[in-house]
């Protein structure tokens, strides 16, 4: 039985990674190292980042934060945009590319549901999803 459940815990994880990686190739552009992956999401937060308010965020130096955002722009994943009241300052926009893919948790997440839900039925999927409340609501208390 334990084996048995393992082994299907697995497999369903497996589905989600194999989501994962169909988002990203839909979307044309590998997965982010998770630490770099946050400073996209930070910028698409944030209409208002700026290379300091990102390295202070972090607790990062501002050369380690200007290289990070230089891949991204090399990546088309970022582009900067001069500030009007202070052009000694740059603000930090998203490309749609970078919208994309700083929204793409989202879109891991419903391209796992679709794959499960072509294998399963509604009852099962309601079954599923009592299941995983009960860890949701365990992890609040």
């Amino acid at each position: 039985m334990k084996e048995n459940f393992r082994k299907s815990i697995n497999d369903f994880l497996k589905l989600y990674f194999v989501s994962c990686q169909q988002v990203y190739d839909e979307i044309g552009f590998d997965k982010l190292p998770n630490k770099q992956f946050k400073f996209l999401k930070s910028i698409y937060k944030d209409d208002n980042m700026t290379f300091t308010k990102l390295a202070e965020k972090f607790k990062l130096s501002k050369p380690t934060i200007t290289e990070i955002i230089s891949r991204f722009i090399d990546n088309d994943l970022v582009y900067k945009e001069n500030s009007i009241e202070d052009k000694r300052v740059y603000y930090l926009r998203l490309t749609d590319k970078g919208k994309l893919l700083a929204t793409s948790n989202e879109l891991e997440s419903k391209k796992f549901m679709h794959n499960i839900l072509k294998k399963i039925s509604e009852e099962e999927a309601q079954i599923l999803t009592e299941i995983f409340f009960r860890f949701g609501m365990e992890d609040k208390s």
